[in-house]
């Protein structure tokens, strides 16, 4: 080997040290391929954490910028039944400021093409019906979780603040209401969680990427009850995204899940509490037999459903997760994250 007369420091410098490592008595040698993949899974997980970081300061920042930015462009002096409709609109602004660019820059540090970042191939009709009602049969299993999360909370003499959602008086500003409950939050979060991060991290096993994008999904949340019916909601999403090969799958579930809910919410509010329960038992009723109905006829169709490919990844998935889950952004994240979640805590 020829000597580096430009490096003071010795006779020999890696071109990449970040992979080769010095063993003595055989110079210098690529890094093992296990270490690779941890170090590259620290990478993802540190980006990933400050993009989770910035996603909720700018969450808790970016809204009274927008306000006041459209109430400069659109007085509300002369415009004055324009206020409604004009906070809905900074409110979906907000909303894709917080999710597109902070995962936008981890999408470019982590340099995944765009076309794997966001799949959008056009899916068949019959291969989306099918998993939106299974995906409405999970959404009853996890609706089940959060009572029982409730209960569980009650014995010990405690209760969630769950905000209520006030429609607008206004038709135009409920109108904007009731997209910025469905397929704003439908096209921004499948695209950050199902896109993004779920695509990003399939190199490390679709299993690995399809429990995190879950967990980080369920996180973002942020209101406890809410978090278990997230995260089955991010499995079985994520999943039917990795079987069609597109993110519209999840949009189209995401937003009539959403659409929904939403209804319920319209239906439920003028009626008493023992009707109220009632109609939410019959809708979920409703939607666990079209689940199962669903389910067997995908099961006759396709013989392989819900088996992942097997991982190529060279750590165990036991590894990974601990990597993944101990960097600083993470942890720090994931720290802030169950201290807003208990600050909905209250003494019953």
């Amino acid at each position: 080997m020829e000597p580096n007369n430009q490096d003071t420091g010795g006779w020999y410098r890696a071109i990449n040290p970040n992979e080769h490592v010095y063993t003595p008595g055989y110079g210098f040698s690529p890094r093992p391929p296990a270490l690779i993949e941890r170090r590259t899974i620290y990478s993802y997980s540190c980006a990933l954490g400050l993009s989770l970081l910035a996603y909720f300061v700018m969450g808790a920042v970016v809204p009274s910028f927008a306000l006041a930015f459209l109430q400069l462009v659109i007085r509300p002096g002369i415009f004055p039944g324009a206020q409604p409709l004009v906070e809905q609109f900074a409110g979906a602004i907000a909303s894709a400021a917080a999710f597109l660019a902070p995962f936008s820059f981890y999408a470019a540090y982590i340099k995944i093409p765009r076309a794997n970042a966001a799949p959008q191939k056009p899916v068949p009709l019959r291969l989306v019906l099918p998993p939106l009602f299974i995906c409405l049969a999970v959404s009853a299993v996890g609706y089940g979780c959060q009572r029982a999360l409730l209960g569980f909370a009650g014995l010990f003499g405690l209760a969630f603040q769950v905000p209520a959602l006030s429609f607008p008086a206004d038709p135009g500003a409920a109108v904007a209401f009731a997209l910025n409950m469905t397929v704003v939050p439908a096209i921004l979060e499948e695209f950050v969680f199902r896109g993004v991060v779920l695509q990003s991290l399939r190199r490390f096993g679709d299993g690995f990427a399809l429990l995190v994008s879950s967990l980080l999904f369920a996180l973002v949340h942020v209101l406890p009850p809410q978090m278990p019916n997230a995260f089955l909601m991010g499995l079985v999403i994520g999943y039917f995204v990795l079987f069609t090969g597109s993110i519209r799958t999840g949009i189209i579930i995401h937003a009539v899940n959403n659409a929904l809910v939403l209804f319920q919410t319209a239906v439920l509010r003028d009626l008493s509490p023992g009707a109220a329960a009632v109609v939410t038992d019959s809708f979920f009723i409703v939607y666990i037999l079209l689940g199962l109905a669903a389910l067997m006829l995908m099961l006759r169709n396709h013989s392989r459903l819900f088996v992942l490919p097997l991982s190529t990844a060279i750590n165990s998935a036991p590894k990974r997760f601990c990597v993944f889950f101990s960097t600083a952004p993470m942890v720090i994240t994931i720290v802030m994250i169950l201290i807003m979640s208990a600050g909905y805590l209250v003494a019953l």
